[in-house]
C-alpha cells in the first residue's frame, strides 16, 4: 500500500527531505516550503530536495516482492504469521531511517515521534521471529505439515512436490494398493451380478397363482 500511496505526497509537495545534488532531487515550490528551507536561502531554481516519499515507496515495492520470494522459497522453514513479523521489521527499519532525514517530524522529547513507533514494531518483529524458530519452537512450520519424505528425494523436492498442482507418478507400492483395489471393485462387481441372475432364476422358476 505504501509503494502507491507515498506517491500522493509528490503531488502534495510534502514528505521530502533535506536539499540534495543528486539527480534524482526534486524541487519544492515556495509555498510548500518548510521554515527551514526558505526560497530567500535555497533558490528555487537551483535547490533540490530528497524525495523521502519515493524512498519509502521503492523500499515498500522492493519489501513486497522479497516477502513473495521468502513464501515461495522458504516456506517450508517459515511459521503462519512469519511474514507479518518480517514486514514489521522491513518496514520499521525503512521508516527509522528516513525519519533521520525529516526537518518537519513530530518529536517526543526531542526524538521523532515516528521512530520510537518503528522501533517498537522492529523490536517485535525480531523477538517474534526469536521466539518462533529459537529453542522449544511452539509453533508448526509448513514443513512440519509436508508428507513423509519418499525415498531417494530431497526435503527441496519433496516441498516442490508437495505445492505442485500436477499429479506426482505413483511408486511401485501405490500401483500395487490401486492394482488391489481395482480386484476388489470387480469381485464386488461379480458378486452384484451373480445375484441379479440368481433373483432372476427363482422369479423365472416360482409357479404364477
Amino acid at each position: 500500500m505504501q509503494a502507491i500511496g507515498r506517491w500522493g505526497n509528490f503531488f502534495n509537495q510534502e514528505l521530502y527531505g533535506p536539499p540534495t545534488t543528486l539527480p534524482w532531487g526534486i524541487r519544492i515550490d515556495c509555498a510548500h516550503r518548510i521554515p527551514d528551507f526558505p526560497c530567500s536561502q535555497f533558490p528555487l531554481e537551483t535547490t533540490h530536495f530528497h524525495p523521502l516519499f519515493l524512498y519509502e515507496s521503492v523500499s515498500g515495492l522492493v519489501g513486497a516482492l522479497v516477502l513473495i520470494w521468502l513464501a515461495r522459497r522458504w516456506s517450508a522453514r517459515l511459521v503462519a504469521g512469519d511474514l507479518l513479523l518480517i514486514f514489521f521489521v522491513w518496514y520499521g527499519l525503512t521508516r527509522f531511517a528516513l525519519e533521520t532525514l525529516r526537518h518537519d517530524n513530530w518529536t517526543f522529547f526531542g526524538v521523532p515521534t515516528a521512530q520510537i513507533v518503528t522501533l517498537v514494531f522492529v523490536v517485535a518483529g525480531f523477538a517474534g521471529l526469536w521466539y518462533r524458530h529459537g529453542p522449544g519452537r511452539p509453533a508448526e512450520s509448513a514443513a512440519d505439515l509436508l508428507p513423509e519424505p519418499a525415498v531417494g528425494r530431497s526435503p527441496e523436492e519433496d516441498e516442490e512436490a508437495f505445492w505442485s498442482d500436477q499429479d506426482e507418478p505413483l511408486d511401485e507400492d501405490d500401483r500395487l494398493d490401486e492394482e488391489d483395489l481395482d480386484e476388489d471393485d470387480l469381485d464386488e462387481d461379480d458378486l452384484e451380478d451373480e445375484l441379479e441372475r440368481d433373483g432372476g432364476n427363482d422369479a423365472a422358476g416360482r409357479p404364477s397363482s
